[in-house]
């Protein structure tokens, strides 16, 4: 079967008469953008989320390239093609015509669409998946959105169009949440964890903390063994029930938009409303340390394992919020990267290598704070 990334482009290489760009990172195409005048280009690298300091230059920089009319200078590979789904996606959303952005997830597995009208107004996201397992997870976000339609939350949400197959794609159509990505990714401001701690505070129930983690042992023996001895480490506390509630599951700069003081949070895949406290914010933490490979954001998790620093602040805040011990955290912690450690890391442009150092960060930063729990 064909990766998500050569499935994608397949779409895009059928003959048509729009014209597009396809744009690669280390030589591998990620996103094809129409070349279809300021505006719509403009809206069409929403497809996109920049997180590191490099990404942002670069997003920042094609857009004011875009903005003065010269997007016909971007680098990439120009063809001519149909828009794959765009007729499907319009009589949803109601417009005639339109245009349409992709991109691919950096394992090739998953992709999206954004749906831009000829004013140049993003009008849906449509996410794909081409194996059962990304289409359950595009089933689960459908869940939780349908799930919170209504409820007062602190943050903006997608509202779900469609979910379905369409053209025999496994699609999950949204509404868009516009904004910009964060300028300082790696900053837990106070906007942001009372966002996460509003979302939580909605909790059901109790379970005890030794759930949390994996009843299967990882692929990788390392893991395996860092899950044996993260349980050995938390005996004390294992039989130990906490408040659950709602968690977004990936939590990270590439999911939060900024738009003036209201935040949007998309991706909702890996929700769960019987999620521990304290783990949004520090999967946020780690996975932008991890990513990004900031001295600031690496210093500033070494200190919260030690209840120090500005993380350790934000986390005390966040306890306050929903009304638990914040040395809970320190706990939760090793129970988060035994149980997350293995995954590969999700932001957009990452490679092998990153993977390989996300991991071996990881491992390191769960021994550490195996040592020193309370």
């Amino acid at each position: 079967m064909q990766t998500g990334v050569s499935e994608l482009l397949e779409l895009f290489r059928q003959e048509g008469s729009a014209s597009y760009v396809v744009l690669a990172t280390d030589g591998r195409p990620r996103w094809v953008l129409p070349l279809a005048g300021r505006r719509v280009l403009r809206s069409a690298m929403a497809v996109y989320t920049p997180v590191t300091l490099r990404g942002l230059a670069a997003w920042h920089g094609a857009r004011a390239v875009v903005s003065c009319g010269f997007g016909r200078l971007l680098p990439g590979r120009r063809l001519s093609a149909r828009p794959p789904l765009l007729d499907s996606v319009a009589q949803l959303v109601g417009i005639e015509g339109g245009h349409v952005a992709a991109a691919s997830s950096f394992d090739g597995e998953r992709g999206v669409l954004c749906v831009i009208d000829d004013s140049g107004r993003i009008r849906a996201f449509v996410k794909l998946a081409w194996s059962e397992q990304h289409a359950e997870s595009l089933r689960r976000e459908r869940d939780t959105l349908q799930r919170l339609k209504g409820m007062s939350m602190p943050v903006r949400l997608p509202r779900v169009i469609f979910s379905g197959e369409l053209e025999g794609v496994a699609t999950l159509v949204i509404t868009p949440v516009l904004g910009r990505p964060r300028l300082r990714p790696g900053g837990l401001s106070v906007q942001l964890v009372q966002a996460s701690a509003t979302i939580f505070r909605d909790h059901a129930g109790t379970r005890p903390l030794a759930a949390a983690l994996p009843a299967t042992d990882a692929e990788d023996p390392e893991w395996s063994r860092l899950r044996s001895d993260t349980r050995a480490a938390i005996e004390p506390w294992a039989d130990r029930s906490v408040p659950v509630g709602l968690v977004h599951g990936d939590f990270a700069p590439w999911n939060v938009l900024e738009a003036g003081r209201s935040l949007g949070v998309v991706d909702w895949e890996e929700a769960r409303f019987d999620g521990l406290p304290f783990w949004d914010l520090w999967h946020y933490a780690v996975q932008t340390a991890a990513l990004t490979r900031r001295s600031r954001s690496m210093v500033a998790l070494h200190r919260a394992i030690r209840g120090q620093g500005p993380l350790w602040h934000a986390l005390r805040s966040y306890a306050s919020y929903v009304d638990i011990p914040v040395e809970l955290g320190r706990i939760i912690l090793p129970l988060y990267l035994a149980a997350t450690g293995p995954q590969p890391l999700r932001g957009g442009g990452i490679g092998e290598h990153d993977q390989s150092d996300s991991r071996s960060f990881r491992r390191r930063l769960l021994e550490e704070a195996l040592e020193v729990l309370p």
